[in-house]
Formats: structure tokens, sequence, C-alpha cells
């Protein structure tokens, strides 16, 4: 996640309330070491958020504004898989002709491996891998490029040998049971499908159900919503999409060129009981523009933020910080509307009847569609 340019990927972890000032000493004490100390044995540690080598880690440099900008680092010398397999059997070949055999059991291939593993590996050039955080003092999160479960699980471990707490995924249950106190294993699944012979989901999927809610109200005109300041956004929603039906094993629908949100592709996928799984989102403050791709894990992904004509770097990453922030308050600001329609029984019979009626109708809203566009 670079701070400063470009586009990025982040996901939100929940942090516990006893940040303190301290935080930074937290890391520091657990300072990366420096690369000129790398053998054979890899070396991890935290580092400045500026870049993976960044060990002037201290307040002056990861404090900026109410965020603290840090980075886990992990630094080892790793031999190329091609390389390694290449002179292993260069070695087995060597051992055979002195044999005079045509073939090695998997004993003596093992020991070719690890020997010439032993040989390379202290001239191997070191690797590095980083994870970019950036802890919000002010809303409790922590901001992160960590994507993956491996990712992910490295850093929570990390973080909570640094602070003794470990940060929990912001994902559509925690989300749920933190900002309205709602648990989503008391939900049923819901279905949409307004076919009756497609089977109600055997499994829940609270994020996909929202993203498919969200398609639904974006289209009905739920365009313009307000945030708890009183700000309004406006929203946008564009392919490529993606659908899924999580219990059946079915391929993943995924749609990408034209009017995707409007094709017979969509309709069918939907009318199959397929929900949304990745979708393409613009969120408009004014001539603020955020536009981004969202999943149903809640994993922001190829976020564009606005140009900024700021060049020094702390006034930079402050402002697309900033920016960060609006994203995922409006993003959340509409997820909390819908938690209150999907955990209130009345009113998710009403809603899902409407969202099987849209289903339905979209051929008629199609062909309305082309005749505007006819000559």
């Amino acid at each position: 996640m670079k701070l400063d340019s470009g586009s990025i990927n982040f996901r939100l972890f929940y942090l516990p309330a006893e940040i303190n000032d301290s935080i930074v000493k937290n890391f520091e004490k657990r300072l990366a070491p420096p690369l000129e100390s790398l053998g054979v044995d890899p070396l991890t540690g935290w580092v400045g958020g500026r870049f993976p080598l960044d060990r002037d880690l201290s307040e002056e440099t990861a404090v900026i504004g109410p965020y603290v900008t840090v980075q886990t680092l992990k630094m080892e010398r790793k031999i190329p898989k091609k390389l390694l397999s290449s002179v292993c059997k260069q070695e087995e070949l060597k051992l055979m002709a002195l044999r005079q055999v045509n073939f090695l059991s998997n004993s003596d291939r093992k020991e070719i491996r690890e020997n010439t593993a032993k040989q390379l590996k202290p001239n191997m050039p070191p690797a590095i891998e980083n994870i970019s955080c950036v802890v919000d003092l002010r809303n409790k999160l922590l901001v992160s490029d960590a994507m993956s479960d491996k990712q992910i699980l490295a850093l929570t471990v990390a973080y909570r040998e640094a602070t003794g707490h470990a940060p929990k995924v912001l994902d559509p249950a925690s989300a749920a049971l933190k900002r309205k106190h709602l648990n989503a294993t008391d939900l049923k699944p819901a279905r949409f499908s307004p076919d009756q012979e497609v089977s109600t989901p055997s499994e829940q999927s609270l994020g996909s159900e929202f993203l498919t809610w969200l398609w639904w109200a974006w289209e009905k005109g739920d365009n313009i919503w307000k945030l708890p300041d009183d700000r309004s956004f406006g929203i946008e929603l564009e392919g490529p999409i993606y659908l899924h039906r999580h219990d059946t094993g079915a391929r993943r629908v995924s749609l990408h060129d034209g009017e995707v949100l409007m094709s017979a592709e969509a309709e069918t996928a939907l009318r199959l009981g397929k929900t949304v799984t990745k979708i393409k989102l613009t969120v408009a403050f004014g001539d603020l523009t955020i536009k981004c791709s969202i999943d149903d894990s809640f994993s922001f992904r190829s976020v564009a933020l606005p140009k900024s004509k700021q060049r020094e770097y702390n006034a930079l990453v402050e402002e697309r910080m900033a920016a960060i922030e609006l994203l995922h308050t409006a993003f959340f600001t509409i997820y909390d509307e819908f938690l209150e329609q999907r955990f209130s029984d009345q009113t998710w019979r009403r809603i899902s009847k409407e969202i099987s009626k849209w289903i339905e109708t979209m051929p008629e809203r199609r062909g309305e569609k082309l005749k505007e566009k006819a000559p």
C-alpha cells in the first residue's frame, strides 16, 4: 500500500480500545534488524511507513496527524525454484554417472536437494516482504494492504506481539456486531430469485446479500446518501461484476464488457440464485470522487484516490488517508441502513419481494433502455 501515490488495496481491522500514545514505542521495541545482519535465517520486525527498509521508526517519523504509519518487514535469502531444480538435476546426473545407475532413490535426491540449498542460499540476494499498516487513532481502526489469509495471519501475529492486542478483520459479520450489535448467525439465508424452482441457499452470505441489495437500491434511485455529520454523497455502480451461489459449487459468473448491470447474463445469474460477490463502486462528495472495487468480504481493491496538489510527504499522506476515511465511512453508512432492514423480519420480507420483482422485470427495463438508445 503506497501511501503517497497510485491506487491502493486495503482491508480494515478493528483495534481494541486500549490504543494509547505509547503505540509507536511498542513498534520500536520490535524494530527490524538492519539488512546487513541478514544471514541464512529470515529476519522479521517492524519499520516505518515511508519505505520497506525504513528503520528510522519514531514518533517524529511515524505519526502523521491522527495516523501512525508502520510496516511489518520480513527479509530472507530465497533460492529461485528453477535455479534450485536445475542445479539439483545437474548433481543428480553426476552422481548417477559416478555410480553407473539409471536412477536415484528418494533419499539420495533429498540429500542432494538439502546440500545444494545449503551451498546456494548464502549467496542469494535478500528478498523482502512487507505489509503496510496505518493505525487510525481517531477511529480505532487499522488500515492495511494485508489481503490474503496468509498476510492477515502474519499481520495479526506481528501486531499482537508488538502491542499485546490482536486486530480483528472488519468483515460483514464483525461490522454488524460492532456497529449495530447484531449477530449474523441469527439470520436465515436470503432468497431473491423470482423462479420458484430455485431453492433458498443453504448458506448465508451477508456481504453478498448486501452487494445485491445495494445494486437493487442504486438502480431504483437510492443514489444520494448522508454521512452521520449530515454531509451528502452520491454513489455509482458499474461493471465488471461477479456473481456466485455459495452453496452449490457452481462456477462464478464474471461480466465485464458493455452495460453488464442490465445484461441478460446478469439477469440469468440472479434468477439462478447467484448473488453479487464483487462490483465496482464510485463514491462522490461534490467534485471529489473515489473509485474502487468492493467484494463480499469487504476488501477494497484498486482504490483510485483524488489527485492531490500536495508535494510534502506528510501532508500528502494525511490527505489521502482522509479520503480513505471518507470512502469507508460512506460505505458503512450505507451498510448500516442495509443492516436495519436485514435484521427486521417484516421489512426484509417486503424488501426480498421487491428485489425478486426487480429481477423479474429486468427484461422490460432492458427493452426500455434499448428503445431510448434507438435512433
